[in-house]
């Protein structure tokens, strides 16, 4: 009885924070391609005792149609972008209810219209902590994250920051702290819950600053069907304005739902898993004229050691 009404507490959560959230575009913190880092362990999400990894992903996103509200706008000025993205992660367990992670995300961007046809790299680190809150004797797991990410290099123009959605340009140092409730309906089924928050601390020298987005996932994941690992998740985020010397972007702030599809395989000889993942917007609001993601894809690969 006590998991159903665990699993009842997080969907009225996870509800309650998506109404009332107050947060830019698909987030300051590409959380909507986040799948679980490490080893699948058997549906849980923390790996063993002492068990270290390595993973590594490369995504891609793109996106050539003008929003404004709810409603596709003329794209008079021929705006677009496209982004690619490396992150290698390292992660260590401590004890079999803590661990400590470190990543490092590589992007290559570039923003196109009639007047701007610009590229640039941006590289960043995150440093993050993670510990179930449940005894490791339950099936259940409840995890506390907390992640810092610094910036290494890049950036963009302030003039640049309306032309597509903050989540391609972020590196903002940024405080992200995370709950996940990962409800083991059966061995064969999970259902994880994730609420997360990404505050942006540091203005650029110019003085521009990204807005605070909130993030909510609902992942649906199978597990070991013949090796095979698919999920499926609704996916949430609502965006706060981009500030420039403290006044508001007027093209910047967004509501943003978006379906993921996922499927894992599982080397268990090599303790390797395989992921692939993609992600659709279902339903936008922005604020003024922006350029969104169509489409997402990403590949990752993670190797226990």
């Amino acid at each position: 009885m006590l998991k159903y009404i665990n699993l009842v507490l997080l969907i009225t959560v996870i509800s309650a924070i998506n109404s009332h959230a107050q947060c830019d575009c698909p987030g300051s913190v590409p959380f909507e391609m986040v799948i679980v880092s490490g080893p699948i362990n058997n549906g849980r999400l923390m790996p063993d005792a002492e068990n270290k990894w390595i993973a590594a992903s490369y995504s891609l996103a793109d996106g050539d149609i003008l929003y404004s509200g709810t409603e596709k706008q003329p794209n008079t000025y021929g705006r677009s972008f496209d982004r690619s993205g490396v992150v290698i992660s390292a992660g260590y367990a401590l004890t079999s209810r803590m661990t400590l992670g470190a990543d490092y995300r590589f992007n290559r961007v570039k923003i196109k219209d009639i007047y701007t046809n610009k590229k640039f790299n941006t590289q960043q680190i995150s440093l993050n902590w993670k510990y179930n809150m449940l005894s490791v004797f339950e099936d259940d797991e409840f995890l506390a994250e907390l992640a810092l990410n610094i910036p290494i290099s890049g950036g963009i123009d302030s003039a640049d920051v309306s032309r597509v959605s903050g989540a391609e340009l972020s590196t903002n140092y940024a405080i992200m702290p995370a709950l996940t409730y990962n409800y083991m309906i059966n061995e064969r089924l999970n259902l994880i819950g994730t609420l997360a928050y990404s505050a942006n601390l540091k203005l650029w020298a110019d003085g521009t600053r990204m807005g605070n987005t909130a993030f909510a996932r609902l992942m649906l994941r199978f597990n070991n069907l013949g090796g095979f690992y698919p999920s499926l998740a609704l996916i949430a985020t609502k965006s706060a304005k981009d500030k420039v010397r403290g006044t508001e972007v007027d093209n910047s702030g967004s509501t943003i739902a978006s379906a993921q599809f996922g499927v894992g395989y599982m080397l268990a000889k090599y303790r390797t898993s395989l992921n692939l993942a993609g992600s659709l917007p279902v339903y936008r609001k922005v604020d003024g004229g922006q350029i969104l993601p169509e489409k997402t894809i990403e590949f990752s690969i993670s190797v226990g050691i």
